[in-house]
């Protein structure tokens, strides 16, 4: 389900290379964090008061990270 106001605080890392993590032997950066108020997703059915979402990009392939 997704956020009806579409709120969120956007942080943008500064530079690359000094945000690079491993994922399953796969070397990716992240390339925004956004905090979501109230939450992007539902969990039992109900939004959380926020959620966190940190998107990675590296090896060919992106990755989203929600956290509640």
């Amino acid at each position: 389900m997704s956020n009806q106001n579409n709120d969120y605080l956007l942080i943008k890392p500064n530079g690359l290379g000094s945000n690079a993590v491993t994922y399953n032997d796969a070397t990716m950066s992240v390339m925004e964090i956004r905090l979501y108020q109230p939450s992007l997703h539902t969990y039992d059915g109900v939004h959380a008061d926020a959620e966190i979402v940190i998107t990675h990009q590296g090896s060919g392939k992106k990755l989203a990270v929600c956290i509640p």
